[in-house]
């Protein structure tokens, strides 16, 4: 690939107000995997490239290790009735970088003043 996948995140949120900031990245030897981490208020969003595809995870920085699906929490938090845990790749990072933009909102509040009763309900539904 031309450009890094971190270089390619940095040009997608170039746009973004309050624009997050990377704050680790990772490339793999396999299949150019990459991970991208931004931080962006009271959410880490984690930005995971395998193969071709994109998926989007976001975490809480009171629970920085904690990772969640954005999809999941996202049908979690829109009231799906069988949301899953895993398994929702974004196909792109255009796709990836647009589901930020639609979730930044609802999981900056869902993941800071609201933290312990998202928690328990993501908990929740991962046991199911």
């Amino acid at each position: 690939m031309s450009e890094s996948f971190k270089q390619l995140v940095e040009n997608a949120i170039a746009a973004l107000e309050p624009r997050p900031a990377i704050v680790a990245s990772e490339v793999f030897p396999t299949f150019d995997d990459a991970i991208v981490v931004l931080h962006d208020g009271i959410v880490r969003w984690r930005l995971i490239r395998e193969r071709t595809d994109v998926a989007l995870q976001a975490a809480s920085l009171r629970n920085p290790d904690e990772w969640y699906d954005a999809a999941f929490v996202e049908a979690l938090s829109f009231g799906s009735a069988d949301p899953e845990p895993t398994g929702y790749p974004q196909r792109t990072l255009d796709s990836a970088i647009a589901q930020l933009v639609k979730l930044r909102p609802a999981i900056q509040q869902s993941f800071g003043s609201d933290w312990a009763a998202t928690r328990q309900a993501l908990r929740e539904a991962v046991d199911q």
